[in-house]
């Protein structure tokens, strides 16, 4: 029997670990120096167009942070298997980013990231990317020219350290940061100065380095994808003028079969599922259909949490109208069935009712009876009411009497010709519908006399027709 629990648990346990695929390497720079103390980012690269990832059935998100680097530059990380996640021909890209400081100032290049020069497939029990992060690794260090010949203690190479580091060396090149000679009595702040970085050789004036700052509006076809970690920090956008934008845009064009819909924007937590923190996100996109004119729909999807997901607003104020399902069947409403609103035909209890009366197979008379109260105001109403004979009962007779007080202050009555239950048919039954005025805070009443013995039915409805 324990045997049989344990093939059991087994063959459950291997569909879901093979969705996964356990990734490791070492990252080293060109020299060999780790990238100690950095991070990892694992990115999921869809083909254009294919969708949002799905594994096994269910929505799939992404790792969203990095993964620290020990000190030898190892990792460890746990991807979804390229051949089961779908769509299919996904795969994976990595951003690895030195530690701040990893080589001293005087001759490190400052914090480091790359990306592989193209995205990798994925799967299987384990893997290791070792080989391709050390084909894409960047260099820690700057590398000295031929204007160096020796470094003695007569005059070594000497760095403050720190965010404002002050570099010295006679015999070695003239490095300049933002357009500041760097030197023993000038130290210059790397965070606030404009990222360019000059390494002249001072022989012949040549550069023999360089780092060369982008201006914010030059960015142009990054060799792949970026993660800014903020830590705890937030970041805000600060315009001078309400006429600034912040625009995502897809400029590849659209052709007569195929649109272009627009960049995905993707804000994700983490939710508990009872055992575990599982990635929760929301997608926010212009999907375009496909031909001409076709159609735009800023469209909301989630994936992750199982619970309920919606969408909240203080207030949604809509320029054309609502649909539900894609459509609004004429002549519907909204109606709210305890959890949401939604589409419905109208019916009669959508109607402003007042005061009802339904009794069925009565054999007595009914004494004066309340049907409702009028409000503060006096106000239009519209009085509907009928009696019918069940069975026919000879010189069986019923009659309706409605009462009420209008404007004036003066009783009134309503009474239609009696119901006769000798034979069913067109006597067997009488009917009110009038339109009345009655004052404020008066009673609308109902009443029945009969003769003999009938069985009947009775029904009264009363509609607030105007407010006053």
């Amino acid at each position: 029997m324990r045997k049989l629990l344990l093939f059991l648990l087994i063959g459950l346990t291997l569909p879901a670990a093979a969705q996964f695929t356990t990734v490791t390497g070492t990252v080293v720079d060109p020299n060999g120096i780790p990238y100690a103390g950095g991070t990892i980012s694992p990115i999921l690269v869809i083909p254009s167009g294919a969708g949002s990832p799905t594994l096994n059935g269910a929505g799939y998100t992404p790792p969203s942070q990095p993964t620290g680097l020990d000190n030898n530059g190892s990792f460890t990380l746990r991807l979804a298997d390229n051949a089961v996640l779908l769509p299919a021909s996904t795969k994976w890209n990595f951003m690895v980013c030195s530690a701040k400081g990893t080589v001293n100032p005087a001759i490190g290049t400052g914090s480091q990231c790359f990306t592989l020069a193209s995205a990798i497939t994925i799967t299987g029990a384990s893997q290791s990317i070792t080989t391709n992060l050390h084909a894409a690794a960047l260099a820690l260090t700057v590398p000295i020219g031929s204007g160096v010949t020796s470094v003695t203690g007569v005059s070594p190479i000497t760095s403050t350290g720190g965010t404002t580091p002050a570099i010295g060396c006679p015999t070695c090149e003239t490095i300049t940061v933002g357009g500041i000679p760097v030197s023993t009595t000038n130290a210059v702040d790397l965070q606030s100065a404009d990222f360019s970085v000059l390494i002249t050789n001072p022989s012949n004036g040549a550069v023999d380095f360089s780092v060369q700052g982008v201006p914010w509006n030059g960015f142009t076809n990054p060799l792949g994808g970026g993660i800014i970690a903020m830590g705890a920090f937030n970041t805000n956008w600060q315009w001078t003028t309400s006429n600034g934008q912040f625009a995502e845009n897809n400029i590849t064009s659209a052709t007569s079969s195929v649109a272009q819909s627009s960049p995905k924007y993707i804000w994700s937590g983490a939710y508990w599922n009872g055992s575990s923190s599982v990635g929760d996100s929301w997608t926010v996109q212009d999907v375009i259909a496909n031909g001409t004119n076709g159609a735009s729909t800023y469209t909301f999807t989630h994936s992750g949490s199982p619970g309920t997901a919606s969408v909240s607003f203080p207030i949604a104020n809509v320029t054309t109208g609502y649909r539900v399902g894609g459509g609004a069947t004429s002549g519907h409403v909204l109606r709210g069935n305890g959890t949401n609103f939604v589409d419905a035909a109208v019916s009669f209890t959508d109607l402003t009712a007042a005061g009802t009366v339904r009794l069925v197979n009565q054999v007595a008379a009914i004494g004066t009876t309340t049907i409702f109260t009028t409000g503060a105001n006096t106000a239009q109403y519209l009085i509907a009411a009928s009696v019918y004979c069940d069975s026919a009962s000879a010189g069986a007779t019923v009659t309706l009497t409605i009462t009420y007080t209008d404007p004036s202050n003066t009783s009134q009555t309503i009474t239609p010709s009696a119901a006769t239950c000798t034979t069913l048919g067109a006597s067997s039954f009488a009917q009110i519908s009038s339109t009345v005025a009655a004052k404020n805070a008066t009673n609308v009443t109902y009443s029945t006399s009969i003769a003999n013995t009938p069985t009947y039915d009775l029904r009264i409805v009363v509609t607030q027709m105007t407010t006053n």
